[in-house]
């Protein structure tokens, strides 16, 4: 079994899709002591990770190379880790796993919203291209001048299988339904916590075996902060086109 190198190896990932709680469940866990949590918004600048990321999403499985990405982190939720979730039980197979989830209709809506974010217009055709495999020399030049390495990791989230040839609008439905059935199938039931954030401390303390804090479950309004992300990533990115 895989021995990681750091102190305090992590101990809980949150698989579920962006704009699921996901943000709200990485501060109730550093509250319950399981902090840092990596989350892409809860982190300013992702460090080069991107990158990594992105290899992982390739096929690279190497546990040494996947520990150092998360070095300092002793938990993780979303993306970039929920979509590489089967790989990250391999690596640390006594970690738990938690299922955000949350109305279906109400995060196709959230989702909508932020694709519908002006700014985002203008890279829409960039990421139907990605997903269609049909990218000009123009968009490899642009994604390759992302910060902090986001582009390859772009690339590589939106050519899985489960996105190929669709435009980024479609398939919301199936994307939501198709993920919650393979975290199932690749987590094992004693591993995993479905939870809604609206349940509030109880299933999770209890699944982690921790006490519960007295003050109320934290609630995050995502979506204002996944806005402040997306103009801070999309900034220099438009000002290159």
């Amino acid at each position: 079994m895989f021995t990681s190198p750091s102190n305090q190896p992590i101990k809980v990932f949150g698989v579920g899709l962006g704009r699921t709680g996901t943000l709200s469940l990485c501060i109730a866990l550093e509250k319950l002591g399981f902090g840092p949590c990596y989350h892409p918004l809860h982190v300013p600048r992702d460090q080069g990770r991107w990158v990594e990321w992105a290899k992982v999403m390739e096929g690279q499985t190497d546990p040494e190379f996947i520990d150092s990405i998360l070095k300092g982190f002793n938990s993780a939720v979303d993306s970039p880790v929920a979509l590489v979730a089967d790989t990250l039980y391999k690596t640390y197979p006594d970690a738990k796993f938690i299922l955000t989830t949350r109305d279906l209709d109400k995060w196709i809506e959230s989702n909508m919203a932020v694709f519908f974010n002006p700014q985002l217009q203008s890279l829409l055709p960039v990421f139907e291209r990605i997903q269609k495999g049909t990218l000009t020399d123009e968009d490899h030049n642009l994604l390759a001048s992302m910060p902090d390495g986001q582009g390859p990791w772009l690339i590589a989230a939106r050519s899985r299988p489960s996105m190929k040839g669709k435009h980024p609008l479609e398939g919301l439905r199936e994307e939501f339904l198709n993920h919650t059935a393979w975290i199932k199938e690749v987590i094992p039931s004693d591993k995993l916590l479905i939870f809604n954030v609206k349940e509030g401390w109880e299933p999770l303390v209890k699944f982690l075996g921790v006490s519960e804090p007295e003050e109320p479950f934290p609630k995050v309004n995502e979506a204002a902060n996944m806005a402040d992300r997306i103009r801070e990533f999309l900034d220099p990115i438009l000002q290159l086109q």
